[in-house]
């Protein structure tokens, strides 16, 4: 290494120790509006909402003795049977957490598309999927 913490800004062209390699923090998806390129959603925009999942599937669990009412799935290959389970949950928060973070990332998508810049993702999330429980 050169030593000089401004060296990729110095020397922008010197392939050896400048990349153009994405963070590890950031999933890049495509997007899904007639706006090419990608959308970004960062690390913390998956992670701290599935720590609040993975309290409603524990919370379920211990308060319910499972997440999912398995009484309405009749058979695990059908289609319908899983619609059931996700769409008209019967006891429980982790199907709503789910179901609110959904909701959360397709209103941050909305915001981007009205507004045509970045949105804070947790922005929209965060309350979508905190109402639920709360």
């Amino acid at each position: 290494t050169t030593g000089d913490e401004n060296y990729c800004e110095k020397y922008p062209d010197d392939q050896d120790f400048c990349s153009d390699d994405s963070l590890p923090m950031l999933f890049t998806v495509p997007s899904f509006s007639y706006y090419s390129g990608e959308t970004i959603l960062g690390l913390g925009d998956v992670i701290l909402p599935g720590f609040l999942a993975v309290w409603a599937a524990r919370y379920d669990f211990l308060e319910f003795g499972d997440c999912v009412d398995w009484s309405v799935v009749s058979d695990l290959w059908s289609v319908w049977s899983w619609w059931k389970v996700f769409v008209e949950p019967s006891q429980g928060f982790f199907w709503l957490v789910v179901q609110a973070y959904m909701v959360g990332l397709l209103l941050a998508n909305v915001a981007v598309i009205v507004f045509q810049t970045g949105q804070p993702a947790l922005l929209y999330i965060v309350p979508c999927s905190l109402g639920v429980v709360l």
